[in-house]
């Protein structure tokens, strides 16, 4: 039996892991590379997206059939289609899943949980995932759709909240090190 998840829940799914990825891991390294420009860089961000996005809903289209492994086969030929595809399923569930559980340790345990060792921080993560995953794709797409209202929600009462503390002075002066920093910011976080 094939598991089939609608488009709200993939869109659900890739908004929490932008959203989460953008927060966590993502923003201190723009801000490193762009420094006073960063807000520049996160409004330049999206529109590199948008072609990425384009070609992601035309392929979807035109293999609307095949999973992506397949596409890459289709694309590469067998052989090469079949080497591709694993060193991307590699790399993914690979490097990416144990980068999101470090980050996700890191920051629990610098914001909230202080004493606690990171090992058992993501310990308790993985066997989230697990539980997660024993459960099915489905699951875990009908939770993110829960989860999404969730963030929006607390990310528009934090914006409220802080919206006292904007000082439109913080962001000048533009471009002071040059466009260089904010395109290297721009393009680390795309």
């Amino acid at each position: 039996m094939k598991t089939k998840i609608s488009n709200h829940q993939l869109f659900a799914l890739a908004a929490n892991f932008a959203i989460g990825d953008t927060i966590i891991a993502s923003s201190s390294s723009v801000v490193a590379l762009a420094q006073q420009d960063a807000w520049i860089a996160a409004l330049i961000t999206p529109l590199i997206g948008l072609p990425f996005i384009w070609l992601y809903c035309y392929l979807g289209k035109l293999y609307s059939e095949k999973t992506l492994i397949d596409m890459i086969e289709s694309a590469f030929g067998k052989w090469f289609g079949w080497i591709t595809s694993a060193v991307f399923v590699t790399s993914i569930c690979l490097l990416s899943a144990g980068q999101v559980v470090s980050y996700i340790g890191n920051f629990m345990q610098n914001e909230y949980m202080t004493e606690t060792p990171l090992y058992a921080l993501n310990l308790l993560l993985i066997v989230a995932l697990v539980v997660g995953l024993l459960y099915g794709l489905e699951v875990i797409a009908r939770s993110a759709e829960v989860f999404l209202v969730l963030v929006v929600i607390l990310m528009m009462f934090a914006l409220a909240l802080n919206l006292k503390n904007i000082n439109v002075d913080n962001l000048l002066p533009i471009f002071e090190e040059g466009i260089e920093p904010t395109l290297k910011g721009t393009l680390s976080s795309s």
